[in-house]
């Protein structure tokens, strides 16, 4: 193995586990085992719970019910599995997962029914943008790796459609796209982040988001890499395309969050109102 080809594994080391990391939930047992959870994980149902409080506003964050909050973080959580599962014909993992549903209660419980936690984490977020965006990215390399491992390779327990799905290229890339992007479709095609939900058309569809694209580049990225290190280590595969993924969608985020952003002291003129400024600039 080549210096270059060893440097890129011991990354692909490290990454899987970062990503992999787990600790023992306090005060909970199974059989006498403390239950453990993926501090990912532990992270990604956290900035679910304060985005979708965000997204509702403090004047509906009263009004949503607790079943109708803890659901729409559920699909924020699962949706892309979830969808791939249900499109497979297999059992919802997150059936088997203690964890999930514990890690996503307790922190949707504790955004909603103290608006302090919240406030703190606004607070934060906001004076150190720089910890939501590492956050954000653990989180994304965490789907990255979904997008490959569940959606392309078809998971750790392959199941007779798994297997048959690895012999079409489109249901690959089809299922990998899913995986990263179907949170986001059930989202704008119920309205979940209103306090009253709604069916309507997914923006999406109409313009694919940049969520949508990734997601799918992602995918065929990972197709494009499967012959070259399939016969060296698969997980040198899983770990560029997990990261490629995490990284534009970083690089997207901030790109929009610069277009919104006024520069301080900017005022928006009028385009009427900067024509007749411009003619008495000119006559002056």
């Amino acid at each position: 193995m080549s210096n270059s080809s060893a440097t890129i594994a011991n990354v692909a080391q490290h990454v899987q586990y970062i990503s992999t990391l787990d600790v023992a939930l306090p005060f909970i047992q199974r059989s006498g085992d403390r239950v453990t959870a993926s501090v990912t994980e532990i992270i990604k149902a956290v900035l679910n719970a304060y985005t979708y409080r965000k997204a509702l506003g403090e004047e509906n964050a009263n009004s949503v019910t607790w079943l109708q909050g803890y659901i729409v973080c559920v699909i924020l959580g699962s949706g892309g599995a979830s969808t791939v599962s249900l499109l497979r014909g297999e059992a919802l993992s997150i059936l088997y997962k203690d964890d999930f549903w514990i890690i996503n209660g307790l922190a949707y419980c504790s955004i909603f029914s103290n608006r302090y936690i919240f406030q703190v984490l606004q607070l934060l977020f906001q004076r150190f943008t720089v910890l939501h965006h590492i956050c954000q990215f653990i989180v994304d390399v965490s789907r990255g790796y979904a997008i490959v491992r569940l959606g392309v390779d078809g998971g750790s327990k392959l199941t007779k459609s798994a297997i048959m799905l690895r012999e079409s290229v489109v249901g690959q890339i089809v299922c990998g796209t899913l995986i990263g992007c179907a949170s986001g479709l059930w989202v704008e095609l119920l309205g979940l982040l209103q306090p009253t939900w709604t069916f309507s058309m997914p923006k999406s569809f109409l313009a694919l988001s940049y969520t949508v694209k990734i997601s799918m580049m992602t995918t065929l990225l990972y197709l494009l890499l499967l012959k070259p290190f399939y016969s060296e280590d698969l997980s040198v595969a899983h770990t560029i395309s997990a990261l490629t993924f995490a990284a534009l969608l970083l690089y997207f985020k901030l790109k929009s969050d610069s277009n919104t952003q006024k520069p301080i002291g900017r005022i928006d003129i009028p385009s009427e109102k900067a024509k007749e400024l411009a003619k008495l600039k000119k006559r002056k």
